[in-house]
This record gives structure tokens, sequence and C-alpha cells, in this order.
């Protein structure tokens, strides 16, 4: 179905049979694009000019403001007529269109010869026949989509021979339908007749029996002292203990972790054990000297200096304030 409008009518000088172009409004009425027409509708015309006339369908151009021409009814028995020049067009609607109802040019709802076609959904707000639709519609909310309940297809289940009581079977209460495991379901079910009273019959009463006889009670003579079991096994001997690092012992000259005997000079306090020199405070000395330092002490100034650091191995005095050997290791 084509588009509606109000007052929508137009003149043109287009001659022929072709598209037309549509120029001005024509006296008391509105241009197409005043009337809200936009650019592709499509709409339903009328043409006049003089005593000829065409109804159709054309789609609107807002380029060139322009009208295409697909006529369904005209004076020229169904096609569309020559135009001369003065012709008037204008938005109309058809006997037909009254059978029909539409939102933006989209057919909604159409009385047919069979009842109302419907095209979309429908949204009703109040009751239908004093039905309330869309409260009683959401009963069917929770059914599956193509479920069958009829009586033919819950007939059409396989009987099973073997039941549980955990499986569910309907209930239907004054409340309405329910569901209940078939346990719960026979415990809900009315209690049955009492039945018959038994027959209580009593024996007779048996003989009392005699009295036995009280036992002894003997201690037992206490048992001797056994002897001391063997000795247990000697254990096995533990892991070997990991083995200690190396020493660092060394006899290469000046090298660390090597002896020599040195001295120190311009002291009188002498040397302390375990205590750290400087090298270069430190000369190397050697027999011949040991042998004359009491009387030429003063040949102990040319022996060679120490490098790195040396540790004292002994406690010596001090000779005539001068100086102090002893023996000495290289530390670092």
């Amino acid at each position: 179905m084509a588009k509606l409008f109000n007052r929508a009518k137009m003149n043109t000088s287009t001659t022929g049979t072709g598209t037309m172009t549509l120029t001005s409004a024509d006296t008391g009425f509105q241009t197409f694009a005043a009337a809200g027409v936009s650019n592709g509708d499509v709409v339903t015309y009328v043409i006049e000019e003089g005593t000829n006339w065409e109804i159709g369908t054309g789609t609107y151009s807002s380029s060139g403001t322009s009208l295409t021409r697909t006529p369904s009814e005209s004076s020229g028995g169904g096609s569309a007529i020559t135009l001369g020049g003065n012709a008037k067009v204008f938005i109309s609607s058809l006997a037909d269109d009254f059978g029909k109802l539409q939102s933006g040019g989209a057919t909604k709802i159409v009385a047919a010869a069979g009842g109302v076609e419907i095209t979309g959904n429908v949204v009703i707000s109040g009751n239908v026949d004093g039905r309330n639709i869309s409260g009683d519609g959401t009963k069917l909310d929770g059914v599956a989509s193509s479920a069958d309940v009829t009586a033919t297809a819950i007939s059409a289940l396989p009987t099973v021979t073997s039941l549980s009581g955990s499986d569910i079977i309907p209930v239907i209460t004054g409340a309405g339908v329910k569901k209940a495991t078939i346990t719960n379901a026979a415990l809900q079910g009315p209690t049955g007749p009492t039945g018959p009273q038994g027959n209580s019959v009593t024996g007779p009463t048996g003989p009392t029996g005699p009295t036995g006889s009280q036992g002894n009670s003997v201690t037992g003579p206490t048992g001797p002292t056994g002897s001391r079991g063997p000795t247990g096994p000697t254990g096995s001997r533990g892991p070997t203990g990991p083995t200690g690092p190396t020493g660092n012992s060394q006899t290469g000259y000046n090298s660390v972790g090597s002896y020599a005997i040195m001295k120190r000079t311009g002291i009188s306090s002498g040397l302390s054990p375990n205590s750290n020199y400087s090298g270069s405070s430190i000369e190397f000395t050697g027999f011949n000297q040991l042998q004359t330092w009491q009387s030429t002490h003063d040949n102990w100034n040319n022996g060679p200096q120490g490098s790195g650091t040396w540790r004292s191995m002994a406690s010596v005095g001090g000779f005539s304030n001068w100086y102090a050997a002893g023996l000495f290791v290289r530390i670092s």
C-alpha cells in the first residue's frame, strides 16, 4: 500500500507519457515535500488534464522534484495518458485502501473475505470477550513449543513396568495441579481401616529350675620369671658425612696462603698474634740476617716488602725501639 499525505496537489508542465516534473503547488494545496513526502516514497496519484485522467502509483524524487507513473486506471483504457503540459497531479487514496490499515506505508490489517488478516504482533491492553488475554496468556509461557497434551498424546506414551518412589506424578488438588514423587503421594493417601484384633493366648507357666551350685574361687601360683631375651643386632652404620673444604695452604713465594719469616721496622712494642698487617709495612728476611740481627740490625732494611695482607702467627717483642720479626701468613 502506498503512503497517504494530506492536501498535496501540484502542477506539471510535462508532456507525453513519461515521468512528470512537478512545479508549484495548486491553489489551496501544498507541495508534496511540504505535506511530508520524502525522497523515494511511493504514493497513489491522480492526474487530471481536461477530460483526461489517470490513477496509479509513483515514486517521488526530491531531486528534480519528479514522480514516476505506473497507471492502474485511466481514461485511456488503463494506459498512461498523453499529457499536454497543463496537468495537475495530487495524492489520493483508492477504494481498495479503505479495507486496509497502514503504518508508514506498510499494510498491517486487511479486511478479507474470510476475516481480518494481521501482519505483525497484536498488543491488547484490555479484555477480549471478557477475558484478559495478556494475563491469561502467561499461563501458556511454560508450555514447550509444539507440546502435545491431548489424551491421544498421553495414550501414546510407553508403558513401563518398573517405577521408583522418586518418580514424579501429577497431583490434582483444590489449589490446582502439583507434582509429587510416588513415595510422597502414597504417604498422603487416606488412612486405611483398622484390622481385626487378634486373640491373645498365654501359655502355662513352666516349673522353676534347681539352683546351681556356687563355684570355688581359686588363685593360682605366680609363674617363674622368664629368661632375658638375646641382644638385638647392631644397627647399620650411618652414611659418611660430606668432605670438608680443601685448605688454601700455598708454597709459592709471596702468594696467598704462604708462610714467611718477616720483620716490621720502626716499632718497639713487638707483634701481637692473630693481628693483620699490610704487606707494604713488613719485609721479607733470611737466615743470614737473623744470625747478625743483634749487632748489624741495619741489614734488615734491605728485605723486599710483602704484598696484600699478612697475619702475625706469633707474639714477638720489639728490639731497641727499631723492629720486630716473626712468622706471618698471607691471608689476601
